[in-house]
C-alpha cells in the first residue's frame, strides 16, 4: 500500500518554568491509504499531542522537531492559511475536549453548514441543510431537525461528542484523527460513530482507552508509553500475542465480563524515568527488566511480517543479563 502519512523522528516538548516536558521523543510511522490505525497507552503518555501536531494544533509553548509528510507535503513547513486548507479538506481532527470545541454562540445547524461548505463551497444551503440531516441520523440522532436549531450548551456530553464527529465528517476527509471519539457515548453510539468514520473516510488513527473498539476498527495497533512507541504490529498478531512487557500489561488490565469477584483488579504500578535522553521509558516498572534496559533505548526488533517491539528481551545477546 502506498503511504499516506509519514511520521519521522517526531519530537514534541513543552517549555515550563521549571523543566521541559517531552510529551513525545523521536517516534516514527506510517498510515498507508485505506488504512485503520489505532493508537493505545494510558493518559499523557502522548497520543493527543501525536494527533494535533500532524494538523498542527499543538498550544504556541510546544517544540516540534522532525519530519510529517502528507504525500509529498511537508506539513510542518506550511503556512497557518496552508494548513487551515489542509484540515478544512484532507484531514479532519475530531478532538477529545466537546465542550471547547464548539462555538457556544452559534447553532449547531451553522457549525455543521460551516464544515461543509469548507468542503464543498459552491453548495447550496438546501445541500448543506440536507447532508447535516443526513448525517446527524446516521449517527443515531432520532430528531436531527430540531437538534440543528439548538446550541450546544443544550446538549448532553455525549450529544456535543457526536456533533463533532459529524462535522469532522461533512468534510468527507481522506485522512480521519479521531481522539477518544466515543468516550462519552453508550454502546450502541459507540457502534454508529465508529461505523460513520469507516465509512466517511480513507483512511484512520483512532486514539481510545477503548480496547474492544481499537481491535473491532483498526487493521494495526500502536502502542504508546511515555512519549515513546513500544510496540507495533497488525491488530490481530499484538492481540494474539502481545510483545512488550508493558503491552502484555496493559492487555492485562482489561476488565473481562462477566467479572469474577475473587479475582484482583490488575493495574500498573508505572514509575516514569526520571532522564528522558536513555534507557527504555518502561524499564523502572518492567519486572523483566535488564541492566542495558536503563542504559540504552532499545531499538526495534521484529517479531514477523506484521509486529515489531523495542524490547531487549528479544536480542539474543543481551537477553541473558541479570533481571533486577
Amino acid at each position: 500500500m502506498s503511504s499516506s502519512l509519514t511520521i519521522k523522528n517526531l519530537t514534541i516538548v513543552f517549555s515550563r518554568v521549571q523543566r521541559p516536558l517531552w510529551a513525545i521523543k523521536d517516534l516514527s510511522f506510517s498510515l498507508s491509504v485505506n488504512q485503520r490505525v489505532g493508537v493505545i497507552g494510558e493518559s499523557g503518555c502522548g497520543k493527543s499531542s501525536l494527533l494535533k501536531a500532524i494538523v498542527q494544533l499543538l498550544p504556541a509553548c510546544s517544540k516540534v522537531t522532525g519530519q510529517i509528510f502528507y504525500g509529498e507535503k511537508k506539513l510542518l513547513t506550511l503556512s497557518a492559511k496552508e494548513m487551515e486548507k489542509i484540515r478544512a479538506q484532507e484531514i479532519a481532527l475530531v478532538p477529545q475536549e466537546s465542550i471547547n470545541a464548539l462555538n457556544p454562540m452559534r447553532k449547531v445547524s451553522k457549525q455543521l453548514a460551516d464544515a461543509y461548505y469548507q468542503k464543498f463551497p459552491f453548495a447550496s444551503s438546501q445541500k448543506a441543510y440536507l447532508s447535516s440531516v443526513e448525517m446527524l441520523k446516521e449517527l443515531g440522532f432520532t430528531e436531527p431537525e430540531a437538534l440543528l436549531q439548538a446550541y450546544p450548551y443544550q446538549l448532553s456530553g455525549g450529544m456535543q461528542q457526536r456533533v463533532l464527529i459529524a462535522i469532522a465528517l461533512l468534510r468527507k476527509p481522506k485522512i480521519l484523527l479521531a481522539d477518544e471519539p466515543t468516550t462519552a457515548l453508550d454502546k450502541s453510539g459507540r457502534l454508529l460513530a465508529l461505523e460513520s468514520i469507516l465509512r466517511h473516510s480513507s483512511s484512520s488513527i483512532l486514539v481510545s482507552h477503548d480496547l474492544e473498539s481499537i481491535i473491532k476498527h483498526s487493521q494495526q495497533i500502536i502502542v504508546m508509553y511515555e512519549g515513546q512507541i513500544v510496540e507495533v504490529g497488525e491488530t490481530k498478531a499484538v492481540v494474539a500475542a502481545p510483545a512488550h512487557p508493558y503491552t502484555k500489561a496493559l492487555f492485562n488490565c482489561q476488565l473481562k465480563l462477566p467479572m469474577n469477584k475473587r479475582e484482583p483488579l490488575h493495574f500498573i504500578a508505572t514509575q516514569p524515568l526520571k532522564k528522558k535522553e536513555k534507557g527504555c521509558p518502561f524499564a523502572p516498572s518492567c519486572p523483566q527488566a535488564m541492566a542495558i534496559c536503563r542504559r540504552q533505548t532499545p531499538p526495534f526488533y521484529s517479531l514477523g511480517k506484521e509486529q515489531s517491539s523495542a524490547c531487549f528481551l528479544y536480542d539474543k545477546q543481551v537477553r541473558q543479563e541479570k533481571i533486577f
